[in-house]
């Protein structure tokens, strides 16, 4: 399917929200199953058949460090041993369309914790910046009047 509200541009296929399953108590064999069939939702979602993954693998990796320390990765693997960071990396392999991500509303910053505080700042210097705006306009406002007579 194409267009739609996420799908972009028209001719885009519309994106689904294909969640991952929870991966932590399963083996690693179990693990990659999942993932490829997580994969092969996703390819279909873009046109493309599932048979187009055949012998495909995939690993998945936490993270051991860094302030995204406990976060997994998905890495998927072709049967050349080509590795691919995401759905879409493999998607654009098979050169299918990809989904395009939802623009963000100007002004949303988000619900994480540096979204909030973007927030907080952009709503204090609009407050501090309408005095300026309104002294401005008034600036113009003097010099579209023209130089006065004395």
């Amino acid at each position: 399917p194409t267009g739609g509200v996420r799908g972009g541009h028209l001719g885009q296929p519309i994106a689904k929200n294909i969640a991952r399953q929870h991966l932590g108590y399963m083996n690693a064999d179990a693990k990659s199953q999942a993932c490829i069939a997580t994969l092969e939702k996703y390819i279909v979602s873009c046109g493309g058949a599932a048979a187009l993954l055949a012998g495909w693998t995939a690993r998945v990796q936490t993270r051991k460090d860094g302030n995204t320390a406990g976060t997994s990765d998905v890495y998927y693997f072709d049967p050349a041993g080509k590795k691919y960071r995401s759905r879409a990396e493999v998607a654009k392999a098979f050169y299918l369309a990809v989904p395009q991500r939802k623009p963000k509303a100007p002004g949303d910053f988000g619900a994480s914790k540096r979204g909030k505080q973007r927030a907080i700042h952009a709503k204090r210097f609009g407050e501090l910046t309408v005095g300026l705006r309104a002294a401005l306009e008034q600036v113009l406002a003097d010099g579209d009047k023209g130089p006065s007579a004395a």
